[in-house]
């Protein structure tokens, strides 16, 4: 829900006007891969925010 909300507000929509997630999760995996440290992995302690 809150991905289609965020792909929503960042424009990212079908022809249909309807939410297009995969590109929303490409650009944050793109962010990711670009901006995390090598070797990174969540933890327990690790917020997960999309829960």
């Amino acid at each position: 829900m809150r991905l289609d909300e965020r792909a929503l507000l960042e424009e990212f929509v079908k022809g249909d006007g309807e939410p297009n997630r995969s590109d929303m999760i490409r650009l944050f995996v793109d962010y990711g891969l670009a901006n995390m440290p090598m070797n990174w992995r969540p933890t327990a302690e690790t917020p997960q925010k999309l829960r």
